[in-house]
C-alpha cells in the first residue's frame, strides 16, 4: 500500500460504494469532494470506468456520469440508443419556486397579517392569546407571534387549556 493511499479519506470505507450504480455512491462522492490525496487517486486510474474516482463518477463505457441535483450519479438506461433515465433514487422534488408576491418584502410578514396589526395589539392588551386572535383574523397562531415579536406587542402567548 503506497504511502497516498493511507492518507485516502475512502480507506475503511465499504468498496462497493466506488462502485458505479451502487447505492452508496452518493456518500463515495461527497467523501472523495474532501479527500486530501484527490490529484494521486486520478493519476493512478487513468481510464476509470464503472467506478468513482477522485470525485467524478465513471459510467461502464468510461464517460463522466450526471449528477443528479440528489447526489446520485444518473445511469444511462440500456438500450440501443442509450438514453440517459433520470434518477431512480431521486427524491428531491421538481416543483417551480414561486414568485414573490407583490408588495411583499423579505423579512415582514405578508400583508395580510400586517393589515389587522390594531386588532391584534388591541386584541393582546385585553388579554387573547395568540390562537384566539389568530382564529379571528383568519391565520396561524405562529403568523400572530411573528407580528407581535417584530411590532413588540406584548401579551398571553397562548390561550390557557
Amino acid at each position: 500500500m503506497s504511502d497516498w493511499t493511507r492518507r485516502a479519506a475512502c480507506v475503511r470505507r465499504p468498496a462497493d460504494w466506488w462502485d458505479f450504480g451502487d447505492g452508496g455512491n452518493r456518500l463515495a462522492l461527497m467523501i472523495c469532494s474532501i479527500c486530501p490525496v484527490q490529484q494521486e487517486c486520478a493519476r493512478e486510474d487513468p481510464e476509470p470506468a464503472g467506478v468513482v474516482r477522485a470525485g467524478v463518477a465513471w459510467t461502464d463505457a468510461g464517460n463522466p456520469a450526471e449528477i443528479c441535483p440528489c447526489g446520485y450519479p444518473v445511469v444511462p438506461k440500456p438500450g440501443p440508443r442509450q438514453v440517459v433515465a433520470t434518477c431512480s433514487t431521486c427524491t428531491v422534488p421538481k416543483v417551480p419556486i414561486p414568485p414573490r408576491r407583490r408588495g411583499h418584502k423579505p423579512g415582514t410578514p405578508p400583508g395580510h397579517i400586517v393589515r389587522h396589526l390594531s386588532t391584534i395589539r388591541q386584541m393582546a392588551d385585553d388579554g387573547y392569546g395568540d390562537n384566539d386572535i389568530a382564529r379571528r383574523i383568519g391565520c396561524t397562531p405562529r403568523g400572530v407571534r411573528n407580528v407581535r415579536s417584530k411590532h413588540r406587542i406584548s401579551g398571553r402567548a397562548t390561550t390557557p387549556a
